[in-house]
């Protein structure tokens, strides 16, 4: 029985399996959108109420940016999350294989 083949399938199941877990808990912790998106009320010709929400729009708009950027700090921190830890027990796990076949008698 191959111990290294082994271990790498487990950490590989074990990797999609983390990679899934923080996925779903990041998705249901993201804030929520706020605001307005941008362009969202575009239209052909310039409304004449426009003169009388100029700031709300605005305001509404900042906040959307501001949204957005809270979801993507998130998600980017949660991607390092997601990724790193997987990378540290792989390199952990191999250097451990490494040390160990280090102590095997020579043939």
């Amino acid at each position: 029985m191959n111990v290294t083949r082994g271990l790498f399938r487990l950490w590989l199941v074990l990797s999609l399996c983390w990679i899934t877990f923080v996925g779903v808990m990041t998705y249901e912790t993201l804030p929520p959108m706020r605001g307005v998106p941008p362009g969202f009320n575009i239209s052909a010709q310039p409304n004449v109420f426009d003169q009388f929400d100029d700031d709300a729009t605005k305001h509404a708009r900042a906040v959307w940016d501001n949204s957005q950027l809270a979801r993507q700090e998130q998600i980017e921190t949660s991607a390092a999350i997601a990724l790193i830890i997987p990378g540290i027990v792989l390199l952990t796990g191999s250097l451990l294989l490494w040390a160990v076949r280090g102590f095997r008698p020579s043939p």
